[in-house]
């Protein structure tokens, strides 16, 4: 709020000003969410993983491993280490550029050169192209197996295989044309940097990579809103647990006001 407040307020755009606060600003940014990117998909793997271990009845040590808490307490503080030590060259070479789509004005972004193509290249891997495909996978294997899961063992839970793949195929979906317009948009950037371009489709640009820049940083909070529509169980649960929280906060304040 007090970033928007000073650029739309007083027309101090402080990430186009001041260096540190642009190089700080967007590797937390980047980071942040590759952070979110890859533990949306180990929980992906996981919940794959939960699924095999049903369907072979807990012999396989290794889905048992791969479901067990101690190993995600483990392997949760290790991905969060690589993210932030994969990214620290956003800490490097960003710097303050001339705005590609207007000369006039400034942007926090990548060094031009050899170091963008290869940020651009990095960013379509790594944040548009391997977290929805791994999902992808992951997902539809899960889908899989729990149909053999009704079929052969418990023919009874229909209703939430149904809520499960409608779930998995919403992530899906919604990870993949959330995620890949905007680094597909910056790559086509990096590659036409020097072609001469008209008014009119310097406009268009700026306008596609308004909507992808939205698009992209709506994909998590987008997953959410979608399990709530797309799954009953889901959303019950999410009820349960909001209550929980409203349950102790309340026992909290009454502790308090009772002093």
């Amino acid at each position: 709020m007090l970033l928007r407040s000073l650029t739309n307020g007083f027309q101090y755009e402080l990430e186009n000003n001041l260096l540190i606060f642009c190089k700080i600003r967007r590797y937390f940014t980047h980071t942040n969410y590759l952070i979110s990117s890859c533990l949306l998909t180990l929980a992906t793997i996981n919940r794959y993983a939960r699924v095999k271990q049903a369907l072979c009845n807990g012999h396989m040590i290794l889905y048992h491993y791969l479901c067990c808490r101690k190993i995600t307490y483990f392997i949760v503080p290790i991905v969060i280490i690589i993210c932030c030590l994969v990214n620290i060259h956003i800490a490097i070479y960003f710097q303050i550029n001339t705005s590609s789509y207007n000369n006039t004005s400034s942007n926090c972004f990548a060094q031009k050169g050899t170091y963008r193509l290869f940020l651009d290249i990095f960013f379509l891997l790594f944040y548009g192209i391997l977290p929805p495909f791994v999902t992808c996978i992951f997902g539809l294997l899960t889908v899989l197996n729990v149909r053999f899961i009704r079929r052969d063992l418990h023919p009874n839970i229909q209703k939430k295989e149904f809520q499960l793949m409608v779930m998995v195929l919403a992530h899906i979906m919604c990870n993949a044309i959330l995620s890949l317009p905007y680094p597909i948009d910056r790559f086509y950037e990096t590659m036409t940097i020097n072609r001469k371009k008209n008014e009119e489709q310097v406009a268009v640009e700026a306008l596609v990579q308004s909507i992808g820049h939205l698009l992209f940083f709506s994909n998590h909070s987008a997953s959410f809103y979608l399990y709530i529509l797309s799954t009953k169980g889901f959303k019950n649960e999410f009820i349960r647990a909001a209550k929980d929280v409203i349950h102790l906060i309340c026992q909290y304040y009454s502790k308090i006001t009772q002093f």
